[in-house]
């Protein structure tokens, strides 16, 4: 047992595991020695105790050796205890720092890829390099989360315990837990820099991407204008739809200069410059398709405008020949009643073009918008306005010729009428005057002479009319200017004075009312060439109106 108790004391401990279990196996040998002692020990009791039972005079000695012997046999078992949980502890040491070593082996692994810098050739690359980071990160969080908190429960156990190296599984427990967060700082690290590798990536793709959208978008823009108003209707619905397609765009393209805004702050140097220059070039694309699309949506108004001005115009055009036409008509009026129904008929297109003025000015106002606007067909909009106020003038031109043209007719006509009334008058009191009767006696002579007062007063009351017949009329002062003017040219041309036969058409005033329009209608349009008014001429007049009532009146007077 001394032997043994030595051994026992002995603080010698394994190398390894695989030497403290042989440790373990060769002292589980001497507890087994040591436990077949207990019935040595137990028959010496016996043998004692039957000796001082007897009285043996070595009785107090046998008490004492067998108490020594007792006492050391339960020293010999207290430390074989000892010496067992000491080589269990070590076991256990030994046991935890493999766990705590593969563990940390494992974690070393981990970092390895954790630590790694590829971040990808493109944005395919690095997506596939970011979701296989990902799934690293949630097997490697969720396994190393399991077998760090499992070998803390081990260090914490064994520290409870009491462990006589509680202080060295401390540490390596504090060891464990720092390479443990090293591993997550550095996986969080490495999803950082892919992430920003990503949208690094992701930048240039969607400005690749964007940019072949925007040229796209800009080759499929037809040039076609339309041929009239409802084509360009057409194209202007098609070209709106365009529109709203790109409103797509736009709103990558602020994508883009988001994520250029956010990227400008992380990269310097030749990654910065690259970044701008993508952003650059997409900006300088989509500005352009932006002004493209603006100066189609201007030329595509414009067309609508012109071909909108362009039928104005032509409804103007051909309402304006069919008025000329109605003022052009050869209707011949025979009596004053039928000039005064031309006049009105003349009156109501004069009414029609005042309706119409409200067209000429908005067609005209649309015209010179257009050209203000510097549109691309100017020269024929502006030949167009010319034609149009040309033509409007030359209406308005033709609507007063043919108003005055009337005036004088229906002047003759009237002339003609209330002509026709006092030689019907005149020849009706022309047998009393030229009569010889001058009354036989005194009763007959007096019957005269109240007859003659009679006719005296009748007379006097005709003398407003055959005033009135004297005046001369619009067309005889039209006459007189047009014969002036062509005595002046012909003494201009002569070399002479003129003043000479400036009155002649005031002569033979007090003739009879048919005599001077007999006058008239026999005088030779001997100064038709020089004539400023040739319109006038009472046989042109005449000529187009025909009246056989007032040439019917010329051989009553005559004859």
């Amino acid at each position: 047992m001394s032997e043994q108790e030595l051994y026992m004391m002995g603080d010698e401990r394994g190398k390894d595991e695989f030497s403290t279990q042989n440790q373990i196996k060769k002292h589980d040998r001497l507890q087994h020695d040591i436990n077949s002692f207990a019935d040595t020990i137990r028959e010496l009791s016996n043998r004692a105790k039957k000796f001082i039972d007897e009285n043996s005079p070595l009785s107090e000695q046998i008490q004492v050796r067998q108490t020594q012997i007792e006492k050391l046999y339960a020293g010999l078992q207290d430390l074989s205890k000892e010496r067992r949980k000491r080589l269990d502890e070590t076991l256990q040491l030994y046991d935890l720092h493999r766990e705590i070593d593969d563990l940390l082996q494992w974690i070393a692994d981990k970092e390895v890829v954790a630590g790694s810098h590829e971040n990808g050739q493109d944005y395919e690359h690095v997506q596939m390099l970011q979701e296989r980071f990902q799934q690293f990160a949630r097997d490697t969080e969720s396994i190393g989360s399991e077998r760090v908190a499992k070998a803390n429960g081990d260090c914490d156990d064994l520290i409870q315990e009491g462990h006589s190296d509680s202080p060295t599984i401390a540490l390596w427990k504090d060891s464990l837990n720092e390479a443990w967060e090293n591993l997550l700082e550095l996986i969080d690290t490495r999803s950082q820099m892919l992430e920003a590798s990503r949208r690094m990536h992701k930048f240039f793709h969607d400005c690749r991407d964007c940019l072949s959208r925007i040229l796209e978008k800009t080759h499929s823009m037809p040039d076609e204008l339309g041929r009239d108003s409802s084509s360009v209707g057409a194209l202007s619905r098609k070209h709106q739809n365009f529109l709203k397609d790109i409103d797509a765009i736009g709103a990558q393209v602020q994508q883009i200069e988001d994520d250029a805004n956010y990227l400008r702050d992380s990269y310097a140097g030749d990654k910065a410059i690259e970044i701008a220059n993508r952003e650059n070039e997409v900006i300088k694309a989509w500005r352009q398709l932006r002004a493209t699309c603006e100066s189609r949506s201007v030329r595509l108004h414009d067309t609508f405008d012109l071909f909108k001005f362009l039928n104005m115009v032509r409804d103007l055009l051909l309402w304006m020949d069919e008025v000329k036409r109605e003022m052009t008509s050869h209707e011949r009026p025979r009596d004053v009643s039928g000039v005064e129904l031309l006049m009105n008929n003349h009156q109501s297109l004069k009414a029609e073009i005042d309706t119409r003025e409200e067209n000429f000015h908005a067609c005209i106002t649309l015209g010179r918008n257009l050209l203000d606007r510097r549109h691309y067909a100017s020269q024929e909009i502006e030949k167009k306005l010319i034609k149009l106020t040309t033509e409007r003038a030359e209406m308005m031109h033709r609507w007063e010729d043919r108003w005055e043209y009337l005036r004088l007719i229906l002047e003759v006509y009237q002339f003609a009428r209330d002509a026709a009334v006092a030689e019907a008058w005149l020849n009706a009191q022309e047998p009393y005057l030229r009569s010889l009767n001058f009354g036989r006696n005194l009763e007959e002579v007096i019957k005269l002479i109240k007859k003659h007062e009679a006719f005296e007063k009748s007379a006097a009351a005709q003398d407003e009319r055959f005033m009135a017949l004297e005046k001369l009329t619009n067309f005889e002062l039209k006459e007189m200017q047009r014969r002036e003017y062509g005595a002046d040219e012909r003494q201009r041309r002569a070399g002479s004075s003129p003043g000479h036969g400036h009155h002649q058409g005031r002569e033979d005033l007090g003739e009879r009312p048919t005599s001077r329009l007999q006058r008239l209608l026999e005088r030779s349009p001997e100064g038709a060439q020089s004539d400023p008014h040739p319109n006038f001429s009472l046989n042109h007049l005449l000529g187009e109106c025909p009246f056989p009532d007032l040439h019917a009146l010329i051989p009553m007077t005559t004859g």
